[in-house]
C-alpha cells in the first residue's frame, strides 16, 4: 500500500529553494519547485512522490515578519500532482531558516553553523525537539532526472526528543546552503526509516510528470 506523504514533518522544510540568491541561506524564489521520491526502507512498495512549490503569491506578514508561502503537493503517482496540497510558511536569513508552525509560533528550523551547534524548540507534539548539526562539508550524490548529480558543501542536521537525547531520534536532513534540501530520513514514522530524496527541480510551470523511481 502506498504512503501519503503528508506525514513528513521535516520536509518542511525542508526545503525549498531553487537558485542561489545572495544573502539567504535558503532562497525561496517564487515559482521554484523541488520534486522528491519517498520510500519505506522496510518495504519499498510503500512509495510516494511530492513537490515543494514556492508560491508566486508573494509573502504573508505575521508579527512583523514576512514569510514565503510553500505548497506541498503529494501523490502516489509520478504522472500527476493535482491533489493532496498543504501549505507551510518559512522565512530565511543569511544563516537561518525559520518555520511558522500550526501551533502559532515560529521556531528555528535550520541554520548554517559549525558542526556540533545545537538548539531546542517546542514541537507540535507538545514536547521539545533538540536539533544538532552533525556534519558539514558533505558531498551527496543523488539521481536528478535519472542522472547522477553531486551536491557539495552540504550540512546534515538531526532532530531528537530533547527529554530522551540522544536515544530518540526524529529525523536527519541534508541541505545544500543556497539551494535546498537534498535528502531527509524520518526515524519516527511507522516502518522507519522513511527516506525522501531529491529527484528533480526547476522553476516556472510544474512538470506534467517526474521520472518514476
Amino acid at each position: 500500500m502506498k504512503r501519503n506523504v503528508f506525514v513528513l514533518v521535516c520536509l518542511l522544510i525542508f526545503l525549498v529553494s531553487s537558485h542561489v540568491y545572495a544573502g539567504q541561506f535558503l532562497p525561496m524564489t517564487s515559482g521554484s519547485w523541488f520534486a522528491y521520491y519517498t520510500h519505506d526502507s522496510a518495504d519499498p512498495a510503500n512509495e510516494s512522490y511530492l513537490i515543494w512549490l514556492t508560491s508566486g503569491n508573494g509573502t504573508i506578514d505575521l508579527n512583523g515578519k514576512k514569510y514565503k508561502v510553500l505548497e506541498l503537493i503529494s501523490s502516489d503517482d509520478p504522472s500527476g500532482f493535482s491533489a493532496n496540497m498543504s501549505i507551510r510558511l518559512f522565512r530565511s536569513t543569511a544563516k537561518e531558516v525559520y518555520s511558522y508552525g500550526a501551533n502559532g509560533y515560529e521556531h528555528l528550523a535550520f541554520q548554517n553553523a559549525p558542526q556540533g551547534t545545537s538548539w531546542i524548540y517546542k514541537n507540535i507534539r507538545g514536547g521539545e525537539t533538540k536539533r544538532v548539526i552533525e556534519q558539514t562539508g558533505m558531498n551527496v550524490t543523488v539521481n536528478i532526472d535519472e542522472a547522477p548529480a553531486t551536491f557539495t558543501g552540504c550540512i546534515r542536521t538531526c532532530g531528537y526528543d530533547n527529554a530522551n537525547y540522544p536515544a530518540t531520534k526524529y529525523s536527519c536532513d541534508i541541505i545544500k546552503p543556497g539551494f535546498g534540501m537534498i535528502r531527509s530520513v524520518d526515524f519516527y514514522a511507522p516502518n522507519a526509516p522513511i527516506i525522501t530524496e531529491l529527484i528533480s527541480f526547476g522553476s516556472g510551470s510544474l512538470p506534467v510528470s517526474i521520472p518514476p523511481q
